[in-house]
């Protein structure tokens, strides 16, 4: 699998924080859309990076956050995440007074406009989009908030200056989706799709620990029977059986049959990622094993 996602074209790489017996891990992610690589390790940069061994050898574009240990693969090409950044525009938006002008909110109008004009010359198999009209909002809105902020008088103003001098310093990054329709504007669409075809999966997170119950059960009494996802479909080895165990015995089941993949995380403590395709396995499987959120 590390070989497939290195040789691709465009994969998306995230790390988030993870409990392991206590002490704080990291989960990364690399993934395609057809693959996804997990990995638990002690460390978030570049250390975590070259122990799970794509990065390295990767050489195509990829999609990630403005987390400064990717910029050390100069052999791979970058796109930054637009909707990480399109939340921190959200934030100083919303720190500005109220009915007053804010060059964040400009350049998330922006953003945004590109994003959908992209999307539809892509649908419509068009080769190019000229976005040279946003590019200049865009650009012309950080420029602005580079200047308001430059003084830098307080953690939040630093916060925000420094935005706005990476929207400027590494705006072919954030914009390569628009010379590029291979690439994402976020690594949130490069999702696993279900074997057959069918529309973007959810994922589900469940934790699981061997000593003590999952605090996603809602009922850690009830005893439910397997539950069959997607009736009429096939089994064969895409159907998965998911058992969440307390102390001594199995609190669970569901049985999903578009379930794509499981991964173990580590020893001791687990984390079970489902890729459910449908609304409707969800429901069940939410049903089955008291799920009570997950992320899509």
């Amino acid at each position: 699998m590390r070989e497939n996602i290195a040789g691709s074209a465009v994969a998306g790489f995230d790390e988030t924080g993870f409990r392991v017996e206590g002490k704080l891990h990291w989960v990364h992610c690399a993934r395609t859309g057809k693959y996804t690589l997990l990995m638990v390790h002690p460390r978030r940069g570049k250390q975590a990076m070259a122990a799970m061994g794509v990065l390295p050898a990767f050489a195509g574009v990829a999609v990630h956050d403005a987390w400064a240990p990717y910029d050390n693969y100069a052999g791979a090409g970058h796109q930054l995440c637009c909707a990480h950044v399109l939340r921190e525009l959200q934030a100083v938006t919303d720190a500005a007074s109220e009915g007053q002008w804010c060059w964040a909110a400009q350049a998330a109008d922006a953003l945004a406009a590109m994003q959908k004009l992209a999307s539809e010359a892509a649908a419509q198999d068009r080769g190019a989009v000229d976005p040279a009209a946003l590019i200049h909002a865009y650009r012309s809105a950080a420029l602005i908030g580079a200047s308001q902020t430059a003084a830098r008088p307080g953690k939040l103003m630093r916060k925000h200056h420094a935005l706005a001098r990476r929207l400027i310093d590494r705006q072919d990054d954030y914009l390569r989706f628009t010379r590029d329709f291979r690439v994402p504007p976020d690594k949130q669409r490069l999702r696993a799709r279900h074997p057959d075809g069918q529309a973007e999966t959810e994922s589900i997170r469940l934790p699981a620990h061997n000593g003590r119950r999952p605090a996603v059960l809602r009922d850690p009494q009830r005893r439910v029977a397997p539950a069959h996802c997607c009736a009429g479909a096939p089994s064969g080895p895409r159907m998965h059986v998911i058992r969440a165990r307390g102390p001594s015995k199995p609190l669970g089941a569901a049985q999903v049959v578009c379930c794509i993949t499981v991964f173990p995380a580590s020893r001791g403590s687990c984390l079970l990622r489902l890729q459910v395709a449908c609304t409707r396995c969800v429901r069940l499987l939410r049903a089955a094993v008291g799920v009570s959120w997950w992320t899509r």
